[in-house]
């Protein structure tokens, strides 16, 4: 995974509750796609880059990729 910038805390915390509303934890994503739920808790937040697990979590939400992460991600 690569570094990246942080996103903002409330883009952030909107995707969790997101997931959140749709009684989806990090955890259950962590276990689908074989990672940590630090991984996942990371690419949430824009610690890491991970397309993979942010593509997921934009199918899990129905969102479009750009529209959830943004046009850089």
């Amino acid at each position: 995974m690569k570094r990246k910038t942080q996103l903002s805390r409330s883009k952030a915390a909107k995707i969790k509750s997101m997931l959140v509303a749709r009684d989806i934890t990090q955890q259950s994503i962590a276990e689908y796609l074989d990672i940590s739920p630090a991984a996942v808790s990371g690419a949430i937040n824009g610690h890491f880059n991970s397309r993979r697990t942010r593509e997921y979590v934009a199918q899990l939400l129905n969102v479009d990729y750009h529209k959830l992460w943004g046009k850089s991600a």
